[in-house]
C-alpha cells in the first residue's frame, strides 16, 4: 500500500478545527505529548510499515534533526489524511488527549 497524499478527509476544515480544539487549554508539554500519542495511535491504526515509513520520510523533509514538534505535527496530519475517517480520527484525538491530562 502507498501513503494517500490526496485529500482523503471529507471535511478537512472540520478535522483541523477539531485538532485545534483538542489542544485547547493544554500546556506546551501536554500538546507535544498529545501529538506524539496521536501519531502512535494512528500508526497502530494504519499498521502498514511501508506507509508509515513513507509518511515519516515526507514529514522529515526540510526539517532539522532536532525539530521533533514540527515533525510530529506534520506526521500526524499525513497519517490522519491517510486514515481519512473523521469519526475514527475524532475518537483517536479524544483518546490521545485523555492520556495527557
Amino acid at each position: 500500500m502507498k501513503l494517500n497524499t490526496e485529500l482523503n478527509i471529507a471535511d478537512p476544515d472540520a478535522f483541523y478545527e477539531r485538532l485545534i480544539e483538542t489542544h485547547a487549554g493544554l500546556t506546551d508539554a501536554q500538546s507535544l505529548a498529545l501529538n506524539a500519542k496521536a501519531v502512535a495511535l494512528l500508526s497502530d491504526l494504519i499498521g502498514d510499515e511501508k506507509v508509515l515509513q513513507e509518511a515519516a520520510g515526507i514529514a522529515a523533509e526540510g526539517l532539522a534533526a532536532d525539530n521533533r514538534p514540527e515533525y510530529d505535527a506534520k506526521l500526524l496530519l499525513l497519517l490522519a489524511n491517510h486514515a481519512g475517517d473523521i469519526a475514527q480520527l475524532a475518537r483517536m484525538l479524544d483518546q490521545a488527549r485523555a492520556t495527557v491530562i
